[in-house]
């Protein structure tokens, strides 16, 4: 039980750090202005939007806490796949999701996300 428990603990923490790396490296317009990445950093991109899906979905378990659907959805923006910017702007246009994402942003001193035209 204490196993579980400090496995628990880990993730949560590894969750948190990788979500504040990632929410404070992400430039303001990021859901604003399409971005073009090129050679190594292309795969770069893709290959840690790759990481955080699956960190995602394993924190978004159930018994499992953390910070899973907001790791997720800047995962799902990171990675390249037809429709991405379709579903970015769905999904960042709801309030919760802005609100998390920029709250994030306030407590690392980082200027709020702007959001794409309704």
């Amino acid at each position: 039980m204490l196993k579980a428990a400090l496995w628990a603990a880990a993730g949560v923490a590894a969750g948190f750090v990788l979500l504040s790396v990632v929410v404070a490296v992400l430039p303001r317009d990021f859901f604003t202005r399409p971005r073009r990445a090129r050679g190594v950093g292309k795969i770069l991109k893709n290959a840690l939007g790759v990481i955080l899906i699956a960190a995602g979905v394993v924190l978004s378990l159930p018994l499992v806490p953390g910070p899973g659907f907001v790791l997720l959805l800047v995962g799902l923006a990171l990675v390249d796949f037809p429709g991405r910017r379709k579903l970015l702007r769905k999904a960042i246009l709801k309030p919760a999701v802005h609100r998390k994402l920029n709250a994030f942003r306030r407590k690392l001193h980082r200027p709020y996300f702007l959001l794409p035209e309704a």
